[in-house]
């Protein structure tokens, strides 16, 4: 996973220049602008936790995207740092309890956050289809988001982001996005077959488009493109593309989370 073009997605989405991020969180401008580009490594957990609060997210989502969260059944990167935080500590069943009553009294379950696939319907996931430019796939997108006239606005609303803020996140995963067109979320899954070249930040060929629409404004927005970004994994693309049915794919989705 790019996870510094995930990063600049979210920046951009959140209206934020690397300058305004970069004074939030005490770095320069110069270092997000390498971590973005692919030139410096992931930021640490600290600083992914300090991007998070800026955009208003809980921090496990940016943290899953420098682990292998896409993966069913890996565990996250939160979940690994905070195990090796109980054994470096040597904490005991007396210590561990008072951990746990902590996170039941600070962060009570609720309903369980809905996943993309609950983003989809089968109508609204397309396999092994060909198209000559990557624009086409948009094209097709828009057409199955908004079948009943309008396709053609939200089809130009999505290229024009597209134009000046790029969304391929790597592994072969484009994200086209706009806030409105739909009253809730709404996304539709693209396959390409073959895949398509474009201007990729890992160089690798688009082969899934996952457009998302009806995501509003400010943190809710960006909560579901970090939730979009944690599917670009080279594993979760593959199990896409090889995919013979929606119901597979739709069941690779279900395990991504």
């Amino acid at each position: 996973m790019h996870v510094g073009a995930s990063l600049r997605l979210l920046r951009t989405e959140a209206g934020l220049s690397l300058k305004t991020l970069g004074q939030a969180i005490g770095v320069s401008a110069a270092y997000l602008s390498r971590v973005e580009n692919g030139h410096d490594p992931a930021p640490t957990a600290d600083r992914l936790c300090a991007i998070a609060r800026v955009f208003g997210l809980p921090s496990e989502l940016l943290l899953d995207l420098t682990g292998r969260a896409a993966v069913p059944g890996a565990p996250s990167l939160a979940s690994r740092t905070l195990l090796q935080e109980v054994a470096r500590r040597r904490l005991g069943p007396a210590q561990i309890g008072r951990v746990l009553d902590f996170i039941a009294r600070e962060f009570p379950e609720g309903p369980a956050a809905p996943g993309i696939a609950g983003l989809l319907t089968p109508d609204r996931v397309m396999l092994g289809v060909r198209v000559g430019r990557l624009e086409d796939a948009v094209d097709l997108a828009a057409m199955r988001l908004v079948p009943d006239g309008g396709s053609e606005a939200l089809a130009q609303a999505l290229h024009a982001r597209e134009y000046v803020f790029p969304s391929a996140v790597g592994a072969g995963l484009l994200l086209p996005h706009a806030a409105g067109f739909a009253p809730s979320p709404t996304a539709c899954l693209v396959l390409l077959d073959p895949p398509c070249d474009a201007a990729t930040p890992d160089d690798a060929p688009i082969r899934a488009v996952l457009a998302v629409i009806g995501l509003g404004e400010g943190a809710p927005a960006l909560s579901w493109l970090a939730r979009a970004a944690r599917l670009a994994d080279p594993e979760l693309i593959a199990q896409f593309t090889a995919a013979r049915s929606v119901s597979e794919v739709m069941g690779s989705l279900a395990g991504a989370g």
